[in-house]
């Protein structure tokens, strides 16, 4: 059989706490090598199936099978170490559309080749593993006028405003 083995990882974020109106502008992960041995280049790829409920067969299915991120890089092929890594506009898009949807943003990273060449390849140990996402704040950029408010009694008031234009908000303003 060719002998020899490929690894490949895994990871999954809670983005719940950027607004789900949020525009997201960047997406980079950082992580650090702790050692690797025979590494090769490497694709990133999207993993949509939640790590906590899958099985592990639909799992390496999955970070082999999704939205490419990083396509043939040679990012991994540098030892042990730090790196940060642009995942491109395609993460941005389903980021995007993961704070709308289950709010988790998973990535799988392999080797670019898998085929059996009799030498194990593989990166041992990741010290540490991080998402950082930049993105703008939903805002609304003026206050409703012209407030007023007439009839008020002990148990109600009624209220009148002129509400701000939203052509040049983020969101709608209320």
């Amino acid at each position: 059989n060719g002998g020899g083995r490929c690894d490949g990882y895994i990871a999954e974020w809670d983005v719940s706490s950027i607004s789900d109106s949020a525009v997201i502008s960047d997406v980079t992960w950082s992580y650090s090598i702790g050692s690797s041995s025979n590494p090769i280049n490497c694709d990133v790829y999207a993993v949509t199936n939640k790590i906590s409920t899958s099985t592990a067969s639909t799992l390496f299915t999955d970070m082999r099978d999704g939205s490419q991120y990083v396509s043939n890089d040679s990012y991994c092929t540098g030892g042990t170490g730090s790196t940060t890594i642009d995942l491109g506009s395609t993460a941005d898009s389903d980021l995007q559309s993961d704070l709308t949807g289950d709010d988790l943003f998973g990535i799988g990273q392999t080797f670019n080749a898998w085929t059996r060449d009799g030498t194990n390849r593989n990166i041992h140990t990741f010290t540490s593993s991080q998402l950082t996402v930049e993105y703008t704040a939903p805002v609304v950029t003026s206050a409703p006028t012209n407030l007023a408010g007439a009839d008020a009694s002990t148990s109600a008031i009624n209220l009148s405003w002129t509400a701000p234009s939203t052509a040049s908000a983020s969101i709608p303003a209320v």
